[in-house]
């Protein structure tokens, strides 16, 4: 893995690599409770911990599919996706990616998992992006896309997916059909996270070094 340049490096080196991230391999699930006080507008609920289910190591970014009620997460340490069963909060399966799994984000229509790893592009300048397919929860295809992917995003209607590339200065583009990298887009300065609005069809792209925030509209 490459470290950040500036401060944003330090930091990110910092986090992935602290005792709470190398040790505490676990995900711990909230839910909410009974109300404790009834208020005049909305009442107060109470949440706790339920449980706190073993994963993988240094694991780092979460997505659901709300329709299986599946929970993914990537271990950025040990290079897999931990698949949990919200239903019994249990592991079901541990699969591998690439190296250094950043963001996962579902595509529920599609029954489609998108992973960035960020730490396949340790040769050369292109990082990659595993694709797993539900139904049979198995990596079907690896997507070129920018240095360093992090954050991840799907449009599902517009049948695309947004991959902010942090130490590419980049957006990339994949549209589901092709399995491909179709566009990249230049943003500001170490783009992190990506968010998308489906029915205005926009992302939203925060650039941690710019101050600023990109916003990327779908051109028809």
């Amino acid at each position: 893995m490459r470290e950040r340049e500036g401060a944003r490096g330090v930091t990110g080196f910092r986090d992935r690599f602290s005792p709470r991230g190398w040790y505490a391999a676990v995900v711990a699930v909230v839910v909410e409770g009974m109300p404790l006080v009834t208020a005049a507008h909305a009442p107060a609920v109470r949440h706790q911990v339920t449980h706190t289910i073993p994963v993988g190591n240094g694991p780092h970014a979460v997505a659901v599919d709300p329709d299986t009620r599946t929970v993914y997460v990537t271990n950025y340490l040990a290079n897999t996706v931990s698949v949990i069963d919200a239903a019994t909060g249990t592991v079901t399966c541990t699969l591998r990616v690439g190296s250094g799994p950043n963001g996962v984000a579902v595509d529920p229509a599609a029954r489609a998992v998108y992973v960035t790893n960020g730490g396949d592009d340790t040769v050369g300048d292109d990082g990659t992006v595993s694709v797993i397919d539900e139904a049979t929860m198995t990596v079907t295809r690896t997507i070129h896309v920018g240095f360093n992917p992090d954050g991840v995003a799907v449009d599902p209607a517009a049948r695309t997916v947004y991959v902010a590339n942090s130490l590419g200065n980049s957006v990339s583009v994949i549209d589901v059909a092709a399995s491909t990298a179709t566009a990249t887009i230049p943003v500001g300065s170490n783009p992190d996270g990506v968010a998308v609005d489906p029915a205005a069809h926009t992302a939203y792209v925060p650039n941690f070094f710019g101050n600023s925030v990109s916003v990327i509209s779908r051109c028809i």
